[in-house]
């Protein structure tokens, strides 16, 4: 706090590409229905690469007036839309909060010590047992979204391609809902062990030849009814059609595609013909499949009370402000000890 008792703010903003700096400025008064969140942790989310790279930015409202990216960057650009906190301030005519409340949700510009948000933000307050350090519920959210939709038929099989931060989400919120059948793929060793932990049946490696004959062998050869892709490339999604069952009157498969297919590669031909072919339903929910953003929030922050997730969310890397550069270089590096990643502000 300044002389002038004018509350002041750390920001961290790109500006330039992969260049992240920490600034200082007032933070402005909330209005009737705003509130000041102080951040605890921000969630660092893969969705942002193409920003920290420079090759274009998210925007909530773009040319058609929708949620889109840009190729470009608005530097210096503010990002980060996972925050949790506690609120310090409240705007005369808010009622849905009070100072001290701790809440996780979605919000923008995320990426600083505080933030303005309006009180009709999809923010949830957390209940005693839930560490405002641990909960982030916004990707949690996501999760949610994505096992609502893809819950297979009783006796039928899912498969969970890509097993890292989303992936062992997901795989929790699964065992959760007592769902059986399930198969998860992954290239990584370690990867496969602990989605064993988490609840899945059978974990196959998803870079060998034979584990998509091998996995069909489990169904006895008619195919998955559900998938979830979360393998950021479309060899994950090539392998979530490849084993898709084939329709029939009463149902067909379904595939939860809730990769951020941010990298330049080609289409392959046998993914187009196996779509063609299987006809599955090919459902991108993350997160908006399911317009309920405050139910879910709910359920995201639940999931943490309950004990679905181990205790610390999964998350594997803390970063000070200044340092975290270091977690984009991890992800573009694909250094496999990095899960999830946030940023501590106090």
């Amino acid at each position: 706090m300044n002389s002038a008792n004018t509350l002041e703010r750390r920001v961290v903003r790109m500006t330039a590409a992969k260049k992240l700096e920490v600034f200082t400025e007032p933070l402005p008064e909330p209005g009737p229905h705003e509130i000041v969140l102080r951040i605890t942790i921000a969630g660092i989310c893969r969705s942002e690469m193409p920003t920290y790279e420079g090759e274009g930015s998210m925007v909530m409202k773009g040319p058609l007036g929708f949620s889109c990216i840009i190729d470009s960057v608005p530097y210096p650009a503010s990002f980060g839309h996972e925050p949790t906190g506690i609120v310090e301030k409240v705007g005369s005519e808010v009622t849905r909060f009070q100072p001290g409340d701790r809440v996780s949700g979605a919000g923008g510009g995320a990426f600083a010590s505080h933030i303005i948000s309006s009180e009709f933000a999809p923010l949830v307050k957390l209940p005693d047992n839930v560490s405002e350090y641990d909960c982030l519920a916004e990707p949690v959210m996501c999760c949610c979204n994505i096992v609502r939709a893809v819950t297979p038929p009783e006796g039928g099989f899912i498969a969970v391609v890509g097993c890292g931060y989303m992936g062992q989400v997901c795989l929790s919120l699964l065992k959760a809902h007592n769902v059986k059948n399930v198969v998860a793929f992954d290239p990584l060793q370690e990867r496969r062990q602990r989605a064993l932990e988490l609840g899945a049946d059978y974990a196959f490696d998803s870079s060998d030849p034979n584990a998509i004959p091998e996995a069909l062998k489990l169904t006895g050869g008619t195919g998955f009814d559900r998938a979830i892709e979360l393998s950021k490339g479309l060899d994950g999604l090539q392998l979530a059609v490849s084993l898709m069952k084939m329709p029939t009157a009463e149902d067909r498969g379904m595939i939860a595609a809730s990769s951020v297919y941010d990298k330049h590669e080609m289409w392959p031909t046998a993914l187009g013909f196996e779509l063609m072919c299987r006809c599955p339903e090919l459902h991108f929910v993350h997160p908006g499949f399911i317009p309920d953003t405050e139910g879910l929030m709910r359920e995201a922050v639940e999931a943490y009370e309950k004990g679905y997730l181990p205790e610390g969310g999964f998350i594997t890397h803390r970063f000070k402000p200044e340092d975290m550069h270091k977690a984009y270089e991890m992800m573009e590096n694909g250094d496999t000890s990095y899960l999830k990643g946030v940023v501590v502000f106090d």
